[in-house]
């Protein structure tokens, strides 16, 4: 249907197609079956405040945050959260949790 309504480009395979809706229906899988445990550690959530949906709010953590959460917002769009002119303000924010982190195991220690 699709095809035939020239909404597809012509190299589409249904191959290909098949591949998205696997996609697609284990992204809702993990999603339906997704249960969040409690976090102990900060939390920092650094929003752009430039959407199509300014209604938009973050979900509310706190059944499962234990520690400190703290909500930065950007006068930016979504994409622009990884532009080099940003990069310097989100540092600032992210360098204080990274210097408190424990350092982990390699978890491919073993494997190599």
């Amino acid at each position: 249907m699709a095809r035939n309504a020239n909404r597809l480009p012509p190299e589409f395979t249904t191959a290909q197609a098949e591949k998205i809706a696997r996609v697609f229906r284990n992204n809702v899988n993990l999603h339906i079956g997704y249960h969040p445990l409690e976090w102990s550690g900060p939390l920092l959530l650094i929003r752009a405040l430039r959407r199509n949906r300014m209604e938009d709010l973050p979900p509310d953590w706190s059944p499962y945050l234990l520690g400190n959460f703290t909500q930065i917002d950007l006068n930016c769009e979504h994409n622009e959260l990884v532009s080099s002119a940003l990069a310097p303000i989100i540092a600032q924010h992210v360098a204080p949790l990274l210097a408190m982190a424990q350092p982990q195991r390699d978890v491919f220690a073993d494997v190599i």
